[in-house]
């Protein structure tokens, strides 16, 4: 048996929207509605209403901030910094180019304020002279 020969621009010829009935028309004896499922998971084709498929629209733009925070990449630095490290111990790399990466900065804050936050919080412990000795 060969494979469905559907593609997202047939459906895009029926701006519409084309019935999940109708492609299956179009291709008989083919299994359309597990390349229908295929082409929504990839985002190409959206489901308009039951059985009825239309073309996706373009992307939306994502406004929310993506990517990792400056500690994640600080830490994943180290770990493949140390793993490459070793590679130039048993002298298979000639430099640990890791270490050449420039770390991300963390954003600065008030350390004073920080400071005296803790310092409020810990004067209701126990043992607060203890724990101010650190700040």
């Amino acid at each position: 048996m060969e494979t469905v020969k559907l593609r997202p621009e047939l459906i895009g010829q029926h701006p519409e929207g084309i019935s999940a009935a109708a492609l299956a028309a179009a291709f008989p004896g083919e299994d359309v509605h597990t390349c229908l499922s295929g082409l929504v998971r990839a985002e190409r084709v959206t489901r308009q209403r039951r059985a009825v498929y239309i073309l996706a629209g373009p992307a939306e733009a994502n406004t929310a901030a993506r990517g990792v925070k400056p500690v994640t990449v600080r830490s994943t630095l180290t770990t493949f910094g140390m793993v490459v490290q070793s590679f130039v111990d048993q002298g298979m790399l000639p430099r640990n180019v890791i270490a050449l990466v420039e770390r991300p900065a963390d954003a600065i804050t008030d350390e004073a304020a920080d400071c005296r936050r803790w310092r409020r919080s810990a004067s209701r412990c126990a043992m607060s002279a203890c724990l101010r000795a650190g700040c």
